[in-house]
């Protein structure tokens, strides 16, 4: 025999009773019903990180540490008890969360905000300028959740200015170079 609560009935505990009648005969049973009501864990991210369906931008840079936040809530009917948060990322690259466990995510209400996860990417010093996937993922007990990320590793600025130093040296060297020559 099977039960099925609407989907927003919180954690209950309660008793049915069944009885059965043949003739003058009566037979009644009393069972113990318990709704453990329903997890739906969602992520989202910030406005800094673009993009809205399966997977989402980043901009970082070689070496250097790339902050954003994501969110968290449940947008179920029963709190999701012990998140974690685990990533799939390239070797040698460094994600790291803040908190880095949640004791308890309680189901969403008006009153309540989702709850905030700062995130920290670091690709490794040497990293080759390009696109890279990172998969973050939130698991509790009772539901799981991940959400992919394309991180688009660049050059800092500073070899730009470096490699137009070395252009200028070059530049002004023939220049001399030619200055001096076409006088004799």
């Amino acid at each position: 025999f099977v039960l099925i609560p609407p989907p927003d009935v919180p954690e209950v505990e309660d008793k049915a009773i069944f009885s059965a009648r043949a003739g003058e005969d009566v037979a009644a049973i009393e069972l113990k019903a318990e709704v453990t009501g329903t997890y739906i864990l969602k992520m989202g991210t910030e406005a800094e990180v673009l993009g809205e369906g399966e997977t989402r931008n980043v901009k970082a840079f070689a070496g250097q540490e790339k902050r954003f936040t994501i969110y968290l809530w449940n947008e179920g009917s029963a709190p999701i008890s012990d998140v974690d948060f685990y990533s799939s990322k390239p070797k040698d690259w460094e994600v790291s969360f803040k908190p880095d466990k949640l004791a308890s995510l309680p189901p969403l209400t008006e009153e309540m905000k989702p709850t905030k996860v700062e995130v920290t990417i670091k690709p490794k010093a040497k990293a080759i300028p390009g696109d890279y996937m990172v998969t973050i993922t939130a698991s509790g007990k009772e539901d799981r959740e991940s959400m992919e990320l394309r991180v688009t590793v660049g050059t800092p600025m500073i070899w730009g200015w470096v490699g137009m130093a070395i252009v200028a040296v070059v530049i002004g060297s023939l220049l001399g170079l030619f200055a001096k020559l076409g006088r004799r």
